[in-house]
């Protein structure tokens, strides 16, 4: 277990902790559960669990085999943002998410034959309006039930819901989650590699990879104040390279990257945008 997967329990309220603890059914001492884990109603839930109970809670929470069940326990929407953190790194602003689903037309159906949005027209006014009982906003909700996926850091969550969708934060997969998803994904390949493939859907699953890397990209860019900067060569400058492979989720040693020049493809997709 790693050690951010373990502050991010301990930054979730006692009531959430609770909650992760009866919906996912963990063997949790009854020594640890009269520290703050149950009595969501009774006094002890105002107060914040013990700290030798956390780590037994995580023990039993980030472990492969329940981390497993808990994924099995998914419908086809929530599988489907749960990789899609997964793919962006691990962690994604939620609205952010919910445009680009809306923009593909994943949980907003396009109207007949209207193009998705643009890389280009990227705006808050293309934001969907959030709704507790929307598709996107569920799925998230059921992720946040089963420890699945947290919040990240949060001011103040008095008289707030964790397990609402409808925020505007980011949403972190802890790495224990991610290293099953990528297991599954990893065993799904291997199946579908050993089954013949139709050009239809090889083309597909380029395409929704391409928009992934052009989405991901462009939404970096937007966040820089000044944007993305160049060095008298017209190449990207060391360390905004360095944070658009990390963004990008490169696998690799980074370390020996030093220009642009060295991935070809990141160069061509900001030429593209551009």
């Amino acid at each position: 277990m790693e050690q951010s997967d373990l502050d991010l329990l301990l930054a979730v309220p006692p009531y959430h902790l609770q909650s992760l603890v009866k919906l996912r059914r963990l063997p949790v001492t009854s020594r640890g559960q009269n520290t703050g884990v149950t009595g969501a109603t009774g006094a002890s839930a105002t107060t914040s669990p013990a700290t030798t109970t956390i780590p037994e809670i995580a023990q039993h929470l980030f472990e492969a085999a329940t981390i497993s069940e808990a994924i099995r326990s998914l419908n086809e929407s929530e599988r489907l943002v749960l990789r899609e953190l997964v793919a962006c790194g691990g962690r994604a602003n939620s609205r952010d998410l919910a445009l680009y689903f809306s923009s593909i037309g994943v949980f907003t159906p396009l109207k007949g034959g209207e193009p998705p949005v643009g890389i280009a027209e990227h705006s808050a006014s293309f934001y969907p309006t959030p709704h507790p009982h929307g598709p996107f906003e569920q799925s998230l909700r059921r992720l946040l039930l089963l420890g699945l996926v947290f919040w990240g850091k949060q001011t103040n969550f008095a008289g707030r819901d964790y397990t609402s969708g409808i925020y505007d934060g980011v949403v972190i997969v802890p790495q224990a989650v991610k290293d099953v998803v990528n297991d599954i994904v990893d065993k799904e390949r291997s199946t579908q590699a050993e089954q013949p493939v139709t050009r239809k859907e090889g083309i597909g699953e380029g395409i929704h990879a391409f928009q992934r890397m052009l989405y991901l990209y462009w939404s970096h860019a937007a966040s820089l104040r000044e944007g993305l900067q160049l060095v008298n060569s017209g190449l990207l400058s060391r360390t905004m390279l360095r944070q658009v492979i990390e963004q990008q989720g490169h696998k690799g040693n980074i370390e020996q990257i030093r220009t642009e020049q060295d991935v070809p493809r990141l160069l061509f997709i900001r030429l593209l945008l551009m």
